[in-house]
């Protein structure tokens, strides 16, 4: 079964929601509520990481599929998003259908959303993930459901507020108003339909989330949210960094947005610090800093653990860092 264990502190998640998504599909019931901010509520407030594919415009999307598809890491990390939708029976056809917008999708609403992430800093930890697809299309989705547990692929296993609870071979299910929510366990999914429809301050912000995100210059078809601070917890190795470079113990809540250009995968990151960064820590300024890492180099900057594992499946990469007192922003290129 794949885990979390190998998600990168940073960007980690960002390339792993890329399974060529587009083409059409039918529709039954318009989405009144934004998908984006319906999946993050499944998210804890302290959420170490959570990376969010837009499906549409479902160009960009393909395009990134293919300048990813010979990373190491994204072909490991594909594993952990398309598995559970193959347990669920939500082959690459039917998720076609499952994002596509109906017709009466409102303008200016996210019709459909696909989310990774570690709900809470112990499922980091245990390298537990959670999945939320949410989609306008409920009809749809429970007849998918339905059609793969008379199949024999699910069974069921009872409700929980409205949401009816499935298992799999390696994975456990809830659906509910058109969002299908996966986890290893059928424990971590009652949680995670316990907290979406408990205290909402108990849930990941989706206005602070959009805020980070509107502070980066480009907005790709994958986002990713971080938070650094939860993530050190779970990485020894970049907790180790941080004693080695004070200054990136510092790093809290962190953006990054991902496309493809020219072939290659481009990754700008902003991460605010969680206090004043001075000069005389920071290896960077507002001028840019080129660098360049191969596989050596990131064995000799991190010790071994999730992010240096992951930074391994992605080398070589190049690009640039500027740093201020409260944010360090990155341009990565991958690939190309």
């Amino acid at each position: 079964m794949a885990t979390l264990r190998g998600i990168p502190a940073t960007i980690a998640l960002a390339l792993i929601l890329c399974a060529g998504i587009s083409a059409c599909g039918e529709s039954v019931a318009k989405r009144s509520v934004d998908a984006r901010a319906d999946a993050l509520s499944f998210y804890a407030k302290d959420a170490p990481a959570v990376a969010l594919l837009r499906p549409q415009p479902a160009a960009d999307v393909v395009e990134l599929n293919r300048a990813a598809a010979e990373l190491p890491a994204w072909r490991r990390l594909r594993a952990l998003v398309l598995g559970p939708l193959h347990d669920a029976g939500l082959g690459r056809s039917r998720l076609r259908s499952l994002v596509q917008p109906s017709e009466e999708a409102v303008e200016g609403i996210d019709a459909a959303a696909l989310t990774i992430g570690a709900a809470t800093p112990d499922d980091l930890s245990g390298g537990l993930p959670l999945l939320v697809l949410a989609t306008d299309q409920t009809d749809l989705l429970a007849k998918y459901m339905n059609r793969t547990t008379a199949a024999g692929g699910l069974e069921r296993r009872g409700s929980l507020d409205d949401a009816q609870l499935f298992e799999g071979r390696n994975a456990s299910f809830a659906i509910r108003d058109g969002v299908l929510v996966s986890a290893p366990s059928l424990g971590l999914v009652r949680s995670a339909v316990a907290r979406r429809d408990g205290d909402s301050d108990e849930q990941l912000d989706d206005d602070a989330v959009q805020t980070l995100f509107e502070g980066l210059d480009a907005t790709g078809p994958l986002l990713v949210y971080a938070n650094l601070g939860f993530v050190r917890e779970a990485d020894p190795g970049l907790e180790r960094l941080a004693g080695q470079a004070p200054w990136t113990g510092k790093l809290g809540e962190t953006a990054a947005s991902v496309r493809a250009e020219d072939g290659s995968v481009q990754i700008e990151g902003l991460s605010n610090s969680t206090e004043d960064l001075t000069p005389d820590e920071l290896p960077l300024d507002a001028e840019p800093s080129n660098f360049e890492f191969d596989s050596r180099q990131v064995a000799a900057l991190i010790s071994p653990g999730p992010t240096a594992g992951l930074l391994a499946g992605l080398v070589p990469i190049t690009g640039e860092a500027t740093a201020s007192s409260n944010e360090v922003r990155l341009h990565l290129t991958i690939g190309g």
